[in-house]
């Protein structure tokens, strides 16, 4: 994962990015990464081995 932390709290899934950072220009070059799991990820293995997340946050860049 980049830029995304994942916390479990009793049935609540939360996540924190931050949103200062920038982690680079997506693989087209039409937006920058801002937090990505990269894929579908499984948050809880030992207590929800069913639930999926995929997450892509990102900014578009401005028009000129």
């Amino acid at each position: 994962m980049e830029n995304i932390s994942v916390e479990i709290t009793g049935d609540t899934l939360v996540l924190r990015i931050d949103l200062s950072k920038r982690g680079g220009p997506s693989g087209t070059g039409k937006t920058t990464r801002v937090a990505s799991t990269h894929g579908n990820i499984v948050p809880d293995p030992a207590g929800h081995p069913t639930i999926r997340l995929g997450v892509n946050c990102y900014e578009q860049k401005q028009k000129d």
